[in-house]
């Protein structure tokens, strides 16, 4: 591979000569200009970035560290990220916890190693420790979740009030008896919808029924058992706020394999925030959906 120190050899001129031609940081003649990127050329030179980066202190790089990536959700998320990255000329490093916590630390190191310019989280289901805490020193953003002790900046959705207004489009619909499938409650987007939806309750006058509160994890599995531990043993219809695109994905499954008919009484709501194909959804099973704007 060709160096600097090269192209200053054949171009009969210094290596700072050299490198103020690439990088267009100071004058130089076109005649020696004309000539060292002639040279350039030939070798198929190509700076290093890990060089200009110890160099400027930039790497034009931005990581992402997210749960999963095959939520719709952090999809869309990483679409939109990885497109402005883009148009900022930023490279984006993506990297996947899988929900476990030493995962987290591992990952979160290694992007900290490539010495990325800032740092984007998106994995409220793990938490830091403190030696990491005083690890973070390039700028951080943390999105749809918060860490109270970690000092950053955050984007988050209202999920308290999405949860409010979920259930009360359901009550304003005529229904009084409205079930939640929350998901893992561990979560603190989970226990915000939860909340939002016992005060649209008490609003109304009408009681909390904890038969009618479906936990589950937010993956096809966990969704498919808490189908399986709860329906079959409860007969009345209800309404349900899903508080979980994918919680939605799993009950309609759980209902199309299930032999026993849900006929339209059986209304369903949604907090959807990615571009679901609706084509999916069976056609006897009314379906709201409730976006954020």
């Amino acid at each position: 591979m060709a160096t600097m120190k090269d192209i200053a050899r054949l171009a009969k001129v210094s290596t700072s000569t050299v490198s103020h031609v690439i990088n267009g940081s100071r004058f130089v003649s076109d005649e020696i200009r004309e000539k060292v990127m002639l040279i350039v050329a030939d070798l198929n030179y190509t700076p290093s970035a890990v060089a200009r980066s110890l160099k400027v202190k930039e790497t034009k790089t931005i990581g992402l560290l997210v749960t999963a990536t095959n939520n719709p959700f952090f999809a869309e998320v990483m679409a939109g990220v990885e497109q402005y990255c883009h148009q900022h000329q930023y490279n984006l490093i993506i990297a996947t916890t899988g929900g476990d916590a030493k995962r987290l630390q591992q990952n979160l190191q290694t992007l900290l190693h490539k010495q990325v310019d800032g740092l984007l989280l998106m994995c409220g289901d793990s938490r830091f420790n403190a030696d990491t805490e005083l690890s973070i020193s390039v700028p951080l953003v943390i999105m749809d979740w918060w860490f109270k002790e970690l000092n950053a900046d955050k984007i988050l959705e209202n999920s308290t009030f999405g949860g409010y207004l979920a259930t009360k489009t359901l009550i304003e619909a005529g229904h009084q008896n409205i079930g939640i499938i929350t998901g893992n409650l561990k979560k603190s987007v989970a226990k915000n919808r939860l909340e939002g939806y016992k005060k649209a309750l008490s609003e109304a006058e009408i009681p909390l029924n904890n038969d009618w509160l479906i936990e589950s994890h937010f993956d096809f599995e966990g969704g498919i058992i808490g189908m399986q531990n709860y329906l079959p043993h409860h007969t009345v219809q209800l309404p349900y706020f899903v508080a979980a695109m994918r919680l939605h994905w799993v009950l309609i499954k759980y209902f199309n394999n299930r032999v026993y008919e849900f006929r339209r009484t059986f209304p369903l709501l949604v907090t959807m925030t990615s571009n679901f194909p609706v084509i999916f959804i069976p056609l006897f099973l009314p379906l709201t959906n409730l976006k954020p704007n």
